[in-house]
């Protein structure tokens, strides 16, 4: 059969590879994803037997893998397809490839494994290749190869340097950043470092090792140095709420929108809602009519709309893991980059510092507090950030209006203006 797909150098100098065991880290898009297919394919065909794709989730290696691997086979009449399994037989060669999910253990099992390449393996148990994997090749003197964005310094880590030592003969490691496939345009990684954090985007596009690798807020200390202060007449100030749910903490953060620093803080639990909302309405009042940005998600719906019939000024954010990932990567970057500072309170150092984030099985980032930990503290000064962000970019489109002469008086004399958030002409995030 013939595959319409020409190796890009770099893919081709690890196909052509004689060494048993390969160690490919690799930046998101590298296109490791269709040279794990086309490697498949070849040495299925070539040396006939029973050959495994194997990643972190099932659902993950069905959604992602099969149905390519099914468009490429299609066009041979020979191939043959068990959905509910997700493999493919060949009848006239009795050559096999097999989908597996990590997930699922109890399906990891087979004889005289030939092959089999470990997608994703950074979110592979060790013991999935120790236990299981590795002592099926034992009979066939089976390959392996392991494919994968790192994921801080775990066994995978200890695989690659595995692979640089010239003395292990059997192990080969290689390294290439996103850029390495052609096909990604030098401007979407460009624009791409400009939406996430340093550290996120030197292990997911530059496939750099990083210490600490759940870790998603880097320089946190350095922007714990700010002190709560009284309001100052004439200032504008936005407050980010994040409401309580469930066992969680209701917490308001007030950043000033000129220094950037958080100025007012409040955290409570277990506080029915009329009282809750009466203590963001005498904090949003306190600090000048503060803009109020709060999750509306869900039951904080309610608590929008009467805030804004008491005439608070208030936005609602509705998350969703997207909208939740912006806020998120919005406020990393503020962090290391020093744009805001908060005062060094206990509770918001330690959930900036243990909050993480994980891949689905999709390849989906999610962004969480750990299990047993609250994020509250987080999402709250990520809505006040939110906020400023949105007040700056509309004060300077106003400034843009300046520029181009059109009359706005009041601006000119740094006076209140109505630019959908009650805002003053301030420069600069």
């Amino acid at each position: 059969m013939e595959i319409p797909y020409q190796p890009q150098p770099y893919q081709a100098e690890i196909e052509n590879d004689t060494t048993r065991f390969k160690v490919v880290i690799i930046g998101r898009r590298g296109g490791k994803t269709e040279m794990a297919i086309n490697i498949i394919l070849d040495k299925a065909m070539s040396n006939p037997g029973l050959y495994w794709i194997l990643a972190p989730y099932y659902g993950q290696v069905k959604d992602i893998v099969w149905i390519r691997l099914k468009t490429l086979l299609k066009n041979d009449p020979y191939w043959k397809y068990n959905e509910v399994e997700l493999s493919a037989y060949h009848t006239l060669r009795q050559t096999r490839i097999v989908l597996k999910g990590a997930d699922k253990p109890d399906s990891l099992r087979g004889i005289g494994l030939k092959g089999v390449i470990l997608d994703e393996c950074r979110d592979i148990r060790e013991t999935a290749w120790t236990s299981v994997v590795r002592p099926m090749l034992i009979d066939s003197n089976g390959w392996a190869m392991f494919i994968s964005t790192p994921k801080g310094r775990n066994w995978l880590y200890d695989l690659y340097i595995k692979g640089l030592d010239e003395k292990e003969l059997e192990w080969k490691g290689w390294h290439f950043p996103t850029n390495i496939n052609k096909y990604i345009p030098a401007e979407e990684i460009k624009q791409t470092k400009q939406d996430m954090s340093e550290r996120l985007f030197r292990q997911e596009i530059m496939a750099e090792f990083l210490d600490d690798e759940t870790s998603v807020f880097k320089g946190v200390r350095k922007c714990a140095i700010a002190t709560l202060k009284s309001p100052i007449e004439g200032r504008f100030y936005v407050m980010g709420v994040d409401l309580a749910k469930s066992h969680d903490f209701t917490v308001l953060n007030v950043i000033d929108a000129l220094t950037r620093e958080v100025v007012a803080f409040d955290r409570f639990q277990d506080i029915r809602w009329p009282e809750q909302k009466g203590r963001i309405q005498f904090l949003a009042n306190k600090y000048n009519n503060a803009l109020v940005w709060l999750d509306a998600t869900g039951v904080g719906d309610p608590i929008f709309d009467d805030l804004q019939v008491s005439g608070v000024s208030i936005e609602g954010f509705k998350f969703t893991n997207e909208s939740k990932q912006q806020l998120v990567e919005q406020l990393a970057i503020a962090i290391e980059q020093r744009l805001i500072t908060f005062p060094n309170i206990n509770v918001i150092t330690q959930e900036l510092m243990q909050f993480e984030y994980s891949i689905t099985k999709g390849g989906k980032i999610v962004y969480s507090a750990p299990e047993g930990k609250h994020d509250d503290c987080v999402i709250s000064l990520g809505l006040a950030v939110w906020g400023i962000k949105n007040y700056l970019q509309s004060a300077q489109a106003i400034e843009r209006r300046i520029d181009e002469q059109e009359p706005i008086d009041k601006v000119s004399q740094g006076e209140p203006v109505e630019v959908g958030t009650g805002g003053y002409k301030i420069s600069g995030y």
